[in-house]
């Protein structure tokens, strides 16, 4: 058995076609949910969901 995690499973739901973009999922996991990432990661998950990356990591 594979682990995977968050990150990881929005990228796999968006090559599926699952869900649209996985920016708004990190970014609310981020601001609600506390979730907490490098920006680097962030990034990185961006660019592999072929997703613009200009970016504000900010939490509110």
């Amino acid at each position: 058995m594979k682990v995977a995690g968050a990150l990881e499973i929005l990228l796999l739901a968006k090559r599926q076609k699952l869900v649209i973009d996985v920016r708004p999922i990190m970014d609310n996991l981020i601001n609600q949910a506390s979730f907490r990432i490098s920006q680097q990661l962030y990034v990185g998950v961006l660019d592999a969901a072929n997703e613009e990356r200009n970016i504000e990591l900010t939490k509110n």
